[in-house]
């Protein structure tokens, strides 16, 4: 295959990404398909003003000021287009944690500081990421 890589189609409910993902023409069923940006990480957030290599692994803050999880992956549409990025939450040292998805429509960049606008709870109750 000579460089180029092969990315693993992931499918989740349209409302996980919201708006983010929903370039997709009518009827064309992609609407709620999301692959991980693998073999791009100077891609360019401009949203953000960052780059996925270093959005991936920063920590994400709450509505309370409160520590909610690290950035694991970060998710495109089939078109390349970042619309999203798993967090994993809960659990104590890594047993019981559960790796939700959240829309970067409601992510906010405030200095070095990722934050959600959705307290801990919130976030912990969204349903758990299959990818």
């Amino acid at each position: 295959m000579g460089g180029r890589h092969i990315l693993l189609l992931l499918a989740i409910p349209a409302y996980l990404v919201g708006p983010a993902s929903a370039q997709d023409g009518p009827g064309t069923g992609a609407s709620n398909v999301l692959v991980e940006v693998t073999d791009r990480d100077n891609l360019h957030i401009s949203r953000l003003n960052i780059s996925v290599e270093d959005l991936r692994g920063m920590t994400v803050y709450g509505a309370n000021n409160e520590q909610i999880g690290d950035v694991e992956e970060v998710l495109a549409t089939p078109d390349g287009r970042v619309a999203a990025v798993t967090l994993d939450v809960g659990g104590f040292l890594g047993v019981r944690e559960r790796t939700v998805v959240i829309s970067l429509d409601q992510i906010e960049l405030d200095g070095l500081r990722m934050v959600l606008n959705m307290t801990k709870e919130e976030v912990e109750s969204l349903p758990e990421w299959g990818g």
